[in-house]
C-alpha cells in the first residue's frame, strides 16, 4: 500500500473515533449532574492543555525527530485516559483532574498528523508528478468516518439503548488504539544519516568565542575510523571540528523555540493567527452546547448523530476542492466567508426554538463544510507555507495551540453565558460578535492587502496575501549589512544542504 494511504486510513479512524465520544461528553456530563458551567469548564480542559502543550510536543518532535512515536504515544494515552473516564467517580473535581491529566499526554495527536500529511503529500506528488492528491483529500476521510459512519451508528446505539453509556468510551479505546498503531507508519520529514542509528554523530563547529555552535556534518559510526584520530572535545579558536552524540542538547531545544517564536509572532501573521483563534471560539461554542440545547427542545440521540452526518455531507466536498476554492477565493475572501457562514449558522441554532421542532438543525449542519472544513484547510496551508521544513511541526502545533485558546475561550464562556440566557441566546450572541468581526474584516480588505513576513531560516521569504490568490512566495534576501548577518546565511546555506537538526 502506498504510503500516503496510511494517512487516509489514519483519519477515518481517528475522526471516528472522536465521533463516538467525544460530542456526546457534555450530554454524557449533564446525566452526571454536572451543571452547564461545569461542563464548560472540563470541556475547556481539552483547548486550554492544547495551547500550551501542543506547541510543545511539535518542539520535542522537531528536536528529536521521534515525530511517529511521540504521534503513537499520545494518541494511546488519549485512549487510555478517556476510556477509564467511565469508571471515575460523578464528581465535578474527579472528572476534572483526570480530563487535564488526559489531555496533558493525549494532545499532540491531531497536528502531528496534519505535519506528516503534508510531508507525505509533497513527497507522492514529487514520485508521482501527475498524480491529483492533496492535503484535502487525504483530510476528507476523517470527514467520512466522523459523520457517515461513526457518529450516526453511535447516535443509533445511545437512541436504542438510554443506559448504554459505556459504549462510548469502549469504542473510542478500540479506535484510538487502532489509530497509535497505523501513526508508526506515517512519516514527518526526511530520513538523515543521524536519524539511521544510534551511533551516528553530528560534526559541529564552533565561533570564534564558543557560543554557537553550528552543525557542518554528520558522521556515522562506521566512517569515524577513517579519519583517524579520537573521539575529540569541543574545539576553540582554532576552529577544529569536533564531534558529538546524536543526542542533542538542550540548547538545539531552545533555539527551535526561538526561531518559532519569532516566526507566530511577526505582527502580520500573529494577527491571521489571531483570527483563527476567535473563529476557533465559535466552532467550541457549538462543539460544546449545541447538543446540550437540542437535548432541552427535546431531540432524541438519533437526530444528533444524524447532525453529525450532516457537518459532513458539506465537510467531504469541500476538502476534495478545498485547493481549487482557495485559489479561487484568496486567504482573505476564505476567511470572510467562513465568518459569514456562522453568522447564518448560529442565527439558526438560537431560532431553532421558533422553528417549533429541533430536526431544522440539519440544513444548518451543511455550513459545517465552511466553517471547519475550509476553515481547518485554510490554517494548515498557512502554516505550512509560513515555516521552514525543519520547524513545521512547531509552527503547526502553534495554529493548533491557537486553535485551543479559542476553543477555551468558547468553552469557558459560553458555559457562563448559557445558564444565564440559555442555549438559543448564547448563539444569538455570538452571531452578533461575528457580525461586527466579519464588518471589521470587511473594510479591511476594502482599504488594502496584506503582507506577512516570515522571519523563515531557510531562507528570507515575504508571504504576499491578496484578494486574487492565496499566497506567492517571493525571495527576499535583505542587502548585507553586517560581517555577522553574513555568516547567519552562511549557517542556513549549510543548514539547508544536510538537512540536520538545529
Amino acid at each position: 500500500m502506498p504510503p500516503i494511504y496510511y494517512c487516509c486510513v489514519w483519519y477515518f479512524i481517528f475522526c471516528g473515533g472522536l465521533a463516538v465520544l467525544i460530542p456526546y461528553l457534555p450530554v454524557i456530563f449533564r446525566h452526571w449532574n454536572l451543571s452547564p458551567s461545569q461542563i464548560g469548564i472540563i470541556a475547556a480542559c481539552k483547548p486550554l492543555i492544547g495551547f500550551g502543550i501542543q506547541p510543545m510536543w511539535g518542539q520535542i518532535a522537531d528536536y528529536t525527530k521521534l515525530h511517529s512515536k511521540i504521534h503513537a504515544f499520545c494518541l494511546f494515552a488519549s485512549a487510555c485516559g478517556y476510556g477509564s473516564l467511565y469508571f471515575q467517580k460523578r464528581e465535578f473535581g474527579r472528572i476534572l483532574a483526570h480530563v487535564l491529566v488526559t489531555e496533558t499526554f493525549g494532545s499532540g495527536g491531531f497536528f502531528l498528523a496534519d505535519n506528516a500529511t503534508n510531508f507525505m503529500v509533497s513527497k507522492h506528488l514529487e514520485r508521482n508528478p501527475r498524480s491529483s492528491i492533496s492535503y484535502g483529500k487525504v483530510r476528507l476521510w476523517g470527514a467520512v468516518g466522523w459523520g457517515y459512519v461513526f457518529a450516526p451508528l453511535m447516535g443509533l446505539v445511545l437512541t436504542e439503548e438510554k443506559n448504554a453509556q459505556f459504549a462510548p468510551f469502549l469504542a473510542y479505546v478500540i479506535l484510538f488504539s487502532m489509530a497509535s498503531a497505523i501513526a508508526l507508519r506515517m512519516e514527518h520529514h526526511e530520513k538523515t544519516v543521524a536519524d539511521e542509528g544510534d551511533d551516528a554523530e553530528i560534526v559541529v563547529m564552533n565561533d570564534d568565542e564558543g557560543e554557537n555552535e553550528r552543525m557542518v556534518g554528520v558522521a556515522s559510526s562506521s566512517s569515524r575510523n577513517r579519519g583517524g584520530g579520537g573521539r575529540g572535545g569541543r574545539v576553540g579558536a582554532d576552529g577544529t571540528p569536533s564531534k558529538m552524540k546524536r543526542t542533542a542538547s538542550f540548547a538545539d531545544f531552545n533555539d527551535v523555540s526561538k526561531r518559532t517564536f519569532r516566526i507566530v509572532t511577526e505582527p502580520s501573521a500573529f494577527l491571521v493567527f489571531l483570527l483563527f483563534l476567535l473563529m476557533a471560539l465559535s466552532m467550541a461554542l457549538t462543539d460544546t452546547y449545541l447538543f446540550l440545547h437540542l437535548e432541552t427542545l427535546g431531540a432524541p440521540p438519533i437526530l444528533m448523530g444524524l447532525a453529525l452526518f450532516f457537518t459532513c455531507v458539506a465537510e467531504v466536498p469541500v476538502f476534495f476542492h478545498e485547493k481549487k476554492i482557495k485559489e479561487f477565493l484568496g486567504l482573505d475572501r476564505s476567511m470572510l466567508l467562513i465568518l459569514v457562514a456562522y453568522i447564518f449558522r448560529q442565527l439558526g441554532y438560537a431560532s431553532l426554538k421558533s422553528f417549533g421542532s429541533p430536526w431544522f438543525v440539519l440544513p444548518l449542519q451543511l455550513l459545517h463544510g465552511i466553517t471547519f472544513g475550509l476553515y481547518w484547510s485554510v490554517g494548515v496551508e498557512f502554516s505550512r507555507l509560513l515555516a521552514p521544513e525543519d520547524l513545521r511541526a512547531a509552527v503547526m502545533g502553534f495554529f493548533s495551540g491557537m486553535n485551543s485558546l479559542g476553543a477555551f475561550l468558547g468553552a469557558i464562556c459560553g458555559g457562563r453565558v448559557y445558564d444565564r440566557v440559555g442555549g438559543g441566546g448564547l448563539f444569538f450572541i455570538a452571531a452578533a460578535g461575528n457580525t461586527i468581526l466579519s464588518l471589521v474584516f470587511a473594510l479591511k480588505m476594502a482599504f488594502g492587502k496584506r503582507v506577512v513576513p516570515t522571519t523563515n531560516t531557510v531562507v528570507d521569504n515575504i508571504i504576499e496575501i491578496d484578494m486574487s490568490g492565496f499566497v506567492r512566495l517571493e525571495s527576499s534576501m535583505p542587502p548585507s549589512s553586517s560581517l555577522s548577518d553574513a555568516g547567519e546565511r552562511d549557517d542556513l546555506d549549510i543548514d539547508r544542504s544536510i538537512d540536520s537538526r538545529i
